[in-house]
């Protein structure tokens, strides 16, 4: 592990949510669990405000693999930082488990693979209405001051609301 702290990095700990840290309480389990720094994405320290993309990264990836797929050998990825460095490890599965998760992973990992081109076309339709409707944004310029019968109507919204709502993927 990088147990060098970066330069200026002192009292690094406090610019971390608890939670991602190497903790003495948690200091048995973690030495038992494989570490690696994640320095292909990340090689530099990462900053303390971002980490909220690591825990959507991890959580994405944790709930595809096991609510979606069936990975049967594992049940996501954890991490800590460390001196600012992100550390992954993977969450196994019990080895008796495994078993049971191959026929519903082959069948589910089939589909996706079997109809890559229809669900890659529908994932970039929807990307496209996304992207053209936040190119469809309107960016006028507020008021100072909205009129008074804006206010009194009781309307509850200004009166420049946006020209194209975005718009929400189905399922």
């Amino acid at each position: 592990m990088r147990s060098q702290r970066p330069p200026g990095a002192d009292g690094w700990q406090d610019l971390y949510p608890y939670y991602t840290q190497f903790n003495p309480k948690r200091r048995a389990e973690d030495d038992q669990t494989f570490w690696f720094c994640n320095s292909q994405h990340w090689p530099t320290p990462f900053r303390p405000f971002d980490v909220i993309m690591v825990d959507f990264a991890t959580k994405s990836l944790g709930q595809y693999n096991t609510r979606h797929l069936l990975v049967p050998p594992e049940n996501g990825v954890d991490y800590r930082i460390l001196n600012g460095y992100v550390y992954f490890s993977p969450v196994g599965v019990n080895p008796q488990d495994i078993e049971a998760c191959v026929p519903q992973f082959m069948e589910r990992a089939g589909h996706y693979f079997a109809n890559w081109g229809d669900l890659y076309a529908n994932w970039k339709t929807k990307v496209m209405a996304q992207i053209n409707a936040l190119e469809s944004l309107d960016f006028t310029t507020l008021p100072e001051v909205e009129p008074l019968d804006v206010v009194t109507s009781g309307a509850g919204a200004g009166q420049h609301q946006p020209a194209v709502r975005p718009i929400r993927p189905r399922d």
